[in-house]
């Protein structure tokens, strides 16, 4: 499904201009699985990518979900590779 189907029509002007850069990607890392959302922010007269991560993992007796809104990916895979549970 298209990221716009998800999320809907944009909802200012301004917004048309900034969809067509939304990224949404997804896959498989160690045991996680995992998705990025990318898209441009702006603050007055200066601006970058945001980019939000999803990492999603089984276990016995239920779902770790783990969401990072910035950091560094080595910051993020010392968080992941920090993490100890059973497998489903």
């Amino acid at each position: 499904m298209w990221l716009g189907e998800c999320l809907g029509p944009p909802p200012h002007p301004l917004h048309s201009k900034v969809w067509p850069h939304v990224s949404a990607t997804d896959g498989e890392e160690g045991l996680w699985r995992k998705a990025v959302i990318q898209y441009p922010v702006w603050y007055g007269d200066y601006g970058g990518v945001a980019r939000i991560r999803f990492y999603v993992a089984s276990m016995k007796g239920g779902t770790l979900a783990l969401v990072f809104m910035g950091g560094e990916d080595h910051e993020v895979q010392r968080i992941l590779h920090s993490v100890s549970m059973q497998n489903k």
